[in-house]
Order: structure tokens, then sequence, then C-alpha cells
């Protein structure tokens, strides 16, 4: 990914939790670096309630916690 600053949040939020299932089924440890830019990205994108994600426009949607959230339970069980 180039320029992730660009990228929108939804897009990155996808690849993050696809990244985890894939870690969780594969266990390549090269994979951890993608994953943790992922979640370092989008931790530096939540609203000012610290608790949903937002779009590049500042507007937030469940989908997106949710998807960070199956990530991390996907980490979680491996």
């Amino acid at each position: 990914m180039i320029n992730i600053q660009n990228i929108e949040t939804n897009y990155i939020a996808v690849s993050f939790e696809a990244l985890c299932f894939v870690y969780r089924a594969t266990n390549k440890k090269k994979i951890l670096n993608k994953i943790f830019e992922l979640f370092f990205e989008l931790e530096k994108r939540k609203n000012c309630y610290n608790t949903l994600y937002t779009f590049l426009d500042k507007k937030a949607r469940i989908d997106i916690s949710t998807h960070v959230i199956n990530g991390l339970i996907a980490l979680n069980m491996t």
C-alpha cells in the first residue's frame, strides 16, 4: 500500500481483517509487520470518543470497527 494516509479507512480495515485471518491460517511471521502497520494507521483514525474508526471525511460507521474487531479476534485465536 503506497501512501496509506490517502486510503479510505474501510479499505484499510478490510485489509487488516483479511491479513489477520491469513496469519491465523498460515502463521507467517512476515505478515505481522503489515498487520501492525495497518492497525497503527487505523488507531490514528479513531473518533474523538475513541470508539469508532472514521472515514477520511471524519464520518464513522460501525462496520469499519467490526472489521477491526474481527481481525483482533482472529489474532487472539492463533
